[in-house]
């Protein structure tokens, strides 16, 4: 437990900082917590292409329309989820890559030919047994997938509503649209 003197010692020592003040402080504070760019409030992460991250959000943006604030923090997070889908696609080729790679002088001096699906076996065991890349990889992307997909049935909803709407015009007694007529 604390003692008083050492709580009152961290609260003035709180009291002196107020954050970052440059754009360069607060650009560098913003990305102290990143690790993998898999939960990172920042969506883009070290080179990635910010004309792609802006044409997949013009595409969704055009699917869905937003009408309202709370449609666009919908969709704002739909299209994040979206794109750290493509990451963790792109990381898993990485490491499948980068382990075929590894393995390729011991891979020729065990064997004379080595068909391409005994080459991923061994590399898919070997991230499996030495590392656990591949089960974390697969845990963000089970966590991130379940955000995409409650987001794009909220969003979708909506869209289709307001097609109904659209379709179906106001009706004359109250203004809302009238449904469609029973099949």
């Amino acid at each position: 437990m604390s003692s008083q003197r050492r709580i009152d010692a961290s609260r003035a020592n709180g009291a002196l900082s107020h954050g970052p003040k440059t754009p360069e402080g607060r650009a560098l504070s913003a990305a102290a917590a990143l690790t993998h760019g898999l939960t990172a409030r920042r969506t883009l992460v070290g080179n990635e292409s910010e004309e792609a991250f802006r044409a997949l959000r013009d595409v969704y943006t055009l699917y869905f329309q937003p009408e309202n604030r709370l449609e666009l923090d919908w969709l704002e997070e739909f299209i994040a989820s979206r794109w750290r889908l493509i990451r963790i696609t792109s990381m898993e080729t990485a490491l499948l890559t980068l382990e075929v790679d590894h393995q390729e002088p011991d891979v020729k001096k065990q064997f004379e030919v080595c068909e391409t699906e005994t080459r991923i076996a061994m590399v898919f065991r070997a991230l499996s047994d030495d590392s656990h890349a591949l089960d974390l990889l697969n845990r963000y992307e089970a966590r991130i997938r379940r955000t995409h997909d409650k987001l794009y049935k909220r969003l979708e909803a909506r869209r289709k509503k307001r097609a109904r709407a659209v379709q179906h015009g106001p009706s004359p007694i109250n203004g809302h649209p009238t449904p469609p007529p029973a099949p």
